[in-house]
């Protein structure tokens, strides 16, 4: 990813991610994280998506017992915009693989140049 991207700099591995990680572990690293303005953050399912809906749910109601957790379905290749300068975290939008195919091929059929057949 980070090469497609054309990103330099060093890539970061965080025992976060990984299958053993926990949503305590995955808040301390958006916590660590939060000093840059943007983050690429890749992982794998069903962590990524707990994760993803641990930081835009809210508390419960009435400010008492278990928050209640967002419904994420992060498919295979998604893509997710997270705004975290607040708490609960917002999501601005969720891209699945087949989403940016479509927009893909609407892109490319659009910026053909349009020629006569004569």
């Amino acid at each position: 990813m980070g090469m497609e991207i054309g990103y330099e700099t060093k890539i970061t591995l965080a025992d976060a991610l990984a299958p053993s990680g926990s949503v305590a572990d995955f808040h301390s690293l958006v916590s660590d994280l939060s000093v840059h303005e943007n983050v690429l953050i890749v992982g794998h399912n069903p962590n990524l998506q707990q994760f993803l809906s641990s930081l835009i749910s809210c508390a419960s109601a009435n400010g008492h017992g278990a928050p209640e957790r967002a419904s994420i379905r992060l498919r295979k290749g998604a893509l997710a915009r997270v705004d975290c300068t607040r708490r609960p975290s917002t999501l601005n939008w969720l891209l699945d693989a087949r989403m940016l195919r479509t927009l893909y091929s609407s892109v490319t059929k659009s910026s053909r140049l349009k020629t006569s057949k004569k």
